[in-house]
């Protein structure tokens, strides 16, 4: 961008605020393009905010910033217990992942990943079910692991995950698990509807 692109943060942040979500998004790249550090606290402030609106916002313009984030959201994630900022964290996560191009997280945030495959709050765990399908290969182990959940949704999710991925490997499993005594019938139905489904693309 030219250097006279560069508004102020102010300037920037009344964008970010703005109901039209073109205006919005222009507001996201230039704010990871010139003032990555000084708005990053404003931006993780906004993922536990009440306002809906502004959670969404602050999940995309972090997501803007790619892999580079993934540290601090880390570092918030383990700092904060309260599910709406931990379910935040996990989208600005997923908004990551879609734009990676088959690259891979880190060994911490697998460890967060891992954390909240554990928790049962419905949105949650879509959100990362979601996450690891767009993780392709480096998910993979975890929605198979998710499958034999005692959470419904959460194996459910998983099942669905693995039959909308371009990958073989999940198509196998998911084919290995009809075979399976133990998996409920209904979850072996679900599989036949993945199998036979065909593949898309679809973000939380």
């Amino acid at each position: 961008m030219p250097f006279n692109d560069r508004q102020s943060l102010d300037q920037l942040f009344e964008d970010f605020e703005h109901p039209n979500p073109n205006i919005n998004k222009r507001a996201f790249s230039k704010i990871a393009d010139f003032w990555p550090e000084e708005a990053m606290p404003r931006l993780l402030a906004g993922l536990s905010q009440d306002d809906i609106s502004i959670r969404r916002k602050s999940v995309k313009a972090l997501g803007a910033y790619g892999k580079t984030v993934l540290s601090k959201i880390v570092e918030v994630f383990h700092t904060g217990n309260e599910r709406t900022l931990r379910t935040s964290c996990l989208k600005v996560f997923l908004q990551v992942a879609s734009n990676m191009d088959g690259d891979s997280f880190s060994a911490d945030a697998m460890e967060v990943i891992r954390i909240a495959m554990a928790d049962d709050h419905p949105e949650l765990v879509l959100t990362v079910v979601s996450v690891l399908r767009q993780l392709g290969n480096q998910g993979i182990p975890l929605l198979i692991e998710a499958i034999h959940d005692k959470n419904i949704l959460r194996a459910s999710a998983a099942i669905s995950a693995l039959g909308e991925m371009e990958n073989p490997m999940a198509k196998k499993y998911l084919q290995q698990c009809l075979g399976e005594d133990s998996l409920e019938g209904f979850l072996k139905e679900n599989i036949l509807q993945a199998l036979d489904s065909p593949t898309k693309k679809s973000y939380f």
